[in-house]
């Protein structure tokens, strides 16, 4: 037909839509997915592939729960579903992020669903504190686009939770005001490619991040962080109310070029020492990266571990005592021990 062999049909598809046909498939099938070739073992390896699929089950099996747990107290609790404000759309996208305010001594859950159906995809967002009583409390609409076919988690950096949007804008919603606002955006946006989604949001010695993917072995790091002299805005962001980020810029701190097979690198924390920490979704595996020497070397090999992994994503997280049970959570339960 044409010179073109059937078994190459499927490259014709974009992987956006490949995503959207695997994310729906059981577990099982999508292990056998990736012996199929290797376009498709990369799609189910790549970073953003897990969350998609766990927030896909999520809506196919009508499950809107929010769990919180503390790993340290094997404490956990299973927050309220949502109240849906419409009735007219039973199937939702969500997304949520967790965050404390030291100012106030608060844990905040922020929920933000957007009904299918609507002909405007606009977002409800809903507010839980911890041990308050008072339940969700609704909080209004957001017209930021927060669901796209590639989700990430909401990332916690100075008291607020931060997403990308579909138009490659950063929201973040502050914690102790409940509001939302807008971020300026870092140089390397502008280099953005039309069929590529190359930045993912992180935290790094406490600062926010952008991570840029410029292939798949080499990222660049650039960092939020307060100007040395508070200076006058060039204008090119928008910020609610005037706050403190006018006063905050971005600069590239460093690079990373993987020098073994860990492609698609995504830095996780940094050391005492000057190094980075980084996993790979497609080497399953936790390296880190001298940025003196530009070299790397391989720490854990997640698939020694959990052979039967078909995707993985590393959180950086502090070890706290912090009980759900004291601070009001009354229906809260002890995670067992697998043992």
């Amino acid at each position: 037909m044409g010179g073109i062999k059937k078994k190459n049909y499927y490259f014709f598809l974009p992987e956006e839509i490949i995503m959207e046909i695997l994310s729906r498939l059981p577990v099982k099938s999508i292990l056998l997915c990736r012996l199929v070739c290797k376009t498709w073992r990369s799609l189910i390896y790549n970073p953003s592939f897990a969350h998609m699929h766990l927030l896909r089950r999520g809506l196919d099996d009508d499950h809107e729960f929010v769990y919180i747990c503390n790993p340290i107290t094997r404490e956990c609790v299973n927050l309220p579903s949502v109240i849906k404000q419409s009735s007219n759309s039973s199937r939702m996208d969500i997304v949520c992020g967790f965050g404390y305010i030291p100012s106030t001594n608060e844990y905040k859950v922020v929920r933000i669903y957007y009904c299918r159906g609507k002909e405007s995809y606009v977002g409800r967002v809903q507010v839980y504190t911890l041990g308050n009583g008072t339940g969700w409390r609704d909080k209004g609409e957001i017209t930021y686009s927060l669901i796209s076919y590639r989700p990430f988690p909401a990332i916690l950096a100075n008291g607020a939770l931060h997403w990308l949007d579909d138009e490659g804008k950063i929201v973040a919603f502050d914690l102790a005001d409940e509001e939302f606002l807008l971020l300026p955006s870092p140089p390397c946006f502008l280099l953005q490619k039309e069929d590529e989604y190359p930045f993912q949001l992180q935290v790094l010695g406490g600062w926010l991040c952008v991570v840029h993917c410029k292939n798949k072995v080499s990222v660049d790091v650039w960092l939020l962080k307060k100007k040395k002299k508070k200076k006058e805005t060039n204008g090119n962001y928008n910020i609610k109310g005037k706050k403190e980020y006018q006063f905050w810029s971005w600069i590239k701190e460093f690079d990373i070029d993987s020098d073994f097979k860990a492609r698609y690198p995504m830095p996780l924390s940094l050391t005492k020492h000057g190094e980075v920490l980084f996993y790979s979704h497609a080497a399953f595996s936790l390296s880190r990266y001298d940025l003196k020497t530009a070299t790397s070397e391989k720490l854990v090999d997640v698939k020694k571990y959990v052979p039967a992994c078909f995707s993985f994503q590393a959180i950086p997280h502090s070890n706290s005592f912090v009980s759900l049970k004291a601070l009001g959570e009354e229906d809260t339960k002890i995670i067992e021990s697998a043992s």
